[in-house]
C-alpha cells in the first residue's frame, strides 16, 4: 500500500469527491488528484493533519496514514532496530544529516524499508 492508494480508499469510503475533499482542506482538486495518482510525493505534516481530520480517520487509520506519508516510523523489534542503526550509519556517511530535516530522513528511511521489503 502507498499513501496515494490509502488517500483514495479513505476518500471514497467517506463518499467524498476529490473536489469536496480539496475544498474541505483548502486545497485544489488538482493537488488531491496528483496525490491519489502518485504524481506528487506525500504531503507535509500540516496537510496530512487536514486530510486526516476531514476524512474522519480512526487512530489506527491515522497511524497508517502518517506512516505511509513518511511522517512516523513503524514499530520496530530489536533485530529491526539493529538493522535500522546499520542503515542509518550507512546513510549518514552518504548524506550529511544536518542538511536534512527529520521528516525527510524518516521518509527516506521508510521508502528504503518499503523497497527492501518489496524484494
Amino acid at each position: 500500500m502507498k499513501f496515494s492508494g490509502l488517500l483514495n480508499e479513505f476518500r471514497i469510503r467517506n463518499g467524498l469527491s476529490q473536489t469536496e475533499l480539496a475544498n474541505s482542506c483548502d486545497l485544489s482538486k488538482s493537488y488531491i488528484s496528483k496525490l491519489e495518482s502518485g504524481k506528487r510525493r506525500p504531503p507535509k505534516r500540516e496537510i496530512v493533519e487536514k486530510l486526516s481530520e476531514n476524512l474522519s480517520l480512526s487512530d489506527a487509520e491515522k497511524q497508517s496514514f502518517y506512516y505511509y506519508a513518511g511522517l512516523i516510523p513503524p514499530t520496530f523489534n530489536q533485530q529491526e532496530i539493529n538493522q535500522a542503526f546499520t542503515i542509518y550509519s550507512s546513510i549518514k556517511t552518504l548524506v550529511p544529516i544536518t542538511d536534512m530535516d527529520i521528516d525527510s530522513l524518516l521518509a527516506s528511511f521508510t521508502k528504503y524499508l518499503d523497497d527492501t521489503n518489496a524484494r
